[in-house]
């Protein structure tokens, strides 16, 4: 009688549960969360894919920003979920998920967001008026934000080379928009025109790797990526273009174009944005200043903001 590896089991579980979280249905998306909480807790999974639950079951919140909803099915219930909330925010949270599944096993996808969250902490501290790190946390941020990247970087080469994700453009693609979202933010934090350079070649390689099969870049599940993808890339050009770097107006409307043309409003995209214009003034700063610049190149954004209820 064949009986079914703890690999084998732990990839049907975690592809499972990925499956219920990209579908439209409330209950099936937490039924996923369940699922991959599962996986993370069970120890006899293979590394690999209990840090895979991890970020997959983390990642819900930063393309939602439904604090609500995290709280109460994502960090909830046992440790550690639970007890990430209760050392910060919701940012917090997510950053220590991922860094619990670092520890179990490296993954591109939670060093980018590690790196990310330290980038976005200095970014916000860059200004007189917002300054609250110490010079040593700010040294800390750094190294850790160069750290970080460095090993997401490394951590993609290694699937790229060896051809890992040539079944999963979606993921893929996914990776890349990371890696260029997280070399913007270099950019940003130091102008080192390598930086710059990678960022844009990454929000690229997104999207031709979406739209290297048809059938996937034509599925609504694509759809929804690609709006991530288009606006991130757009907001990375809005800055360049504001900041007299380069004068990439005509790329970012084009870019915004695409997402302004979208008909289904049901995506998470516009819920994302609807819950960040929502927020405190201090949250997300770096995200709220990423959109508020987008509209100083295309009024027709700061429409869809305001139809969103962002007080412009």
């Amino acid at each position: 009688m064949f009986s079914a590896s703890p690999e084998e089991v732990a990839a049907a579980k975690v592809s499972m549960g990925v499956g219920y979280i990209s579908g439209k249905d409330f209950e099936g998306l937490k039924k996923g969360i369940i699922i991959l909480k599962e996986a993370a807790a069970n120890e006899a999974y293979p590394p690999y894919y209990r840090a895979g639950a991890i970020t997959y079951a983390a990642g819900i919140y930063p393309s939602s920003l439904d604090a609500a909803f995290a709280k109460r099915y994502i960090f909830s219930g046992d440790s550690p979920w639970g007890s990430f909330i209760k050392d910060g925010g919701m940012d917090v949270a997510v950053r220590l998920a991922y860094e619990w599944a670092n520890s179990i096993f490296p993954t591109a996808r939670a060093s980018y967001n590690i790196a990310l969250w330290y980038g976005n902490k200095l970014l916000e501290d860059s200004t007189p008026a917002s300054q609250a790190l110490s010079s040593e946390q700010r040294a800390v941020y750094a190294n850790l934000f160069k750290t970080s990247l460095r090993e997401g970087n490394s951590l993609l080469e290694v699937i790229v080379s060896r051809g890992t994700l040539s079944r999963d453009a979606k993921e893929l693609a996914f990776l890349f928009q990371l890696r260029g979202v997280s070399h913007a933010l270099d950019y940003e934090l130091h102008k080192t025109f390598n930086s710059k350079n990678v960022a844009e070649t990454s929000f690229k390689l997104a999207l031709a790797t979406l739209d290297e099969d048809p059938a996937i870049s034509q599925a609504e599940s694509t759809r929804g990526l690609r709006l991530f993808i288009d606006y991130y890339y757009a907001a990375f050009l809005a800055h360049l273009t504001v900041e007299q770097v380069e004068d990439r107006k005509t790329d970012a409307r084009r870019l915004l174009g695409l997402i302004l043309d979208e008909p289904n409003r049901n995506f998470p995209f516009f819920s994302y944005l609807k819950n960040l214009g929502a927020m405190p003034l201090e949250e997300n700063s770096t995200a709220k200043e990423n959109a508020k610049t987008l509209t100083r190149l295309e009024p027709r954004f700061r429409a869809l903001l305001a139809g969103l209820g962002w007080k412009m």
